[in-house]
């Protein structure tokens, strides 16, 4: 049941770095798409320490690219979804799917969610759950060792036929309170690359879970209570700027283990663009036009590591990404089947995010 709530919280990432803030010109706004990756089997233990000027490394992920899940998240109008009713005082939503919804509301000074609506469950059963009251996500500008409390409660009734023919009815209702803290700033470094200027911020989520059960059965049918519980739970962001959701997030579970990281397809600000001041000898990429893999032939200049072929369209937005292990005078091939028909441009990056290598593709079928 507390996907509910996850769904509404979730699609929601040298020496010396700047201190930075973020207001509302760094968040999402409609008509935005920003593409995402989740392990949702993480290796990773621990967010690193708080405080300033800081340093994350976050690139050990799963192996198995079974628990790699793509999430692309769309920015919409509330009156586009089908829950805009129930949904009145939000003005922005954010789907990762077209079928079910977060619920927002931006304004100069705070960011806050008024729950979710959809196949929440992924049970086939609609569900509409509003906060009451609702939750602040973001106090504007955020910046570092800012903090505030917040409490938020949901309390919703759902068709329980979906999880046994002997229950008529399911109530679910947390009441919980969430304690924000902006505990860090500095770099992190995440499986796209490295972002400087980073947030780090730690949210801790205390509440008790309540559900009922109403049966098929009895004379007359009477609510019971199924179970109860009280948990907190943990989770941390990064937060760059013009970064429109998280650079990464990391959430645990109840029993305080790793249990989703995220993180942004966006490049690192200021990559984009490609400088050959350090661009390898001799790469090649072919063939030219290419229609379903393209192969990466390296020059004699590399050293031995992790990298990062990158592919953008003609705007500059990432349309894919591959990492791999390479060396000097190899080869390495990438599907681009997926990619429409048309001209865009690629980059060899390395885990630093410093350039190797680009050119220009073309797909034609």
């Amino acid at each position: 049941m507390k996907k509910l709530l996850l769904f509404s919280l979730s699609i929601f990432s040298f020496s010396a770095f700047a201190q930075i803030s973020i207001d509302l010109s760094d968040i999402a706004v409609i008509g935005d798409v920003i593409n995402r990756k989740a392990d949702t089997l993480t290796p990773i233990t621990g967010p690193g320490p708080a405080g300033a000027n800081q340093t994350w490394t976050m690139t050990t992920i799963s192996s198995n690219p079974t628990y790699i899940l793509n999430e692309n998240t769309s920015v919409v109008t509330v009156a586009s979804t089908p829950y805009a009713a129930q949904f009145s005082n939000s003005n922005v939503a954010m789907t990762n799917d077209n079928a079910s919804y977060a619920y927002t509301n931006h304004n100069s000074s705070t960011m806050t969610t008024q729950g979710g609506a959809g196949d929440l469950l992924m049970l086939g059963n609609t569900i509409v759950a509003p906060l009451n009251p609702d939750l602040k996500l973001h106090n504007f500008p955020r910046t570092y060792n800012n903090s505030f409390t917040d409490n938020y409660a949901v309390d919703v009734t759902i068709n329980g036929s979906v999880i046994s023919p002997l229950v008529s009815q399911v109530r679910y209702k947390r009441v919980a309170t969430v304690t924000d803290v902006t505990d860090g700033w500095g770099s992190i470094t995440t499986p796209n690359g490295t972002y400087s200027d980073v947030l780090r911020v730690k949210r801790s989520d205390h509440g008790k879970d309540t559900i009922w059960i109403l049966p098929t059965i009895g004379f007359p049918p009477a609510w019971s209570v199924f179970s109860t519980k009280d948990d907190t739970t943990y989770s941390y962001q990064w937060l760059g700027k013009q970064m429109k959701l998280a650079v990464a997030e990391l959430n645990y579970d109840s029993l305080d283990q790793p249990k989703t990281f995220k993180w942004t397809l966006l490049p690192p600000p200021g990559t984009v663009g490609f400088s050959e001041n350090v661009a390898v000898a001799n790469a090649e990429l072919f063939p030219v036009p290419a229609a379903e893999t393209v192969s990466l032939r390296l020059g004699n200049e590399l050293e031995a590591g992790e990298y990062f072929f990158t592919v953008y369209d003609v705007a500059g937005k990432m349309l894919m990404q591959e990492k791999v292990y390479a060396t000097a005078n190899s080869t390495y091939n990438f599907s681009v089947q997926n990619l429409p028909q048309g001209f865009y441009s690629w980059q060899f990056i390395d885990r630093n995010n410093l350039h190797k290598a680009s050119g220009k593709l073309s797909v034609v079928r």
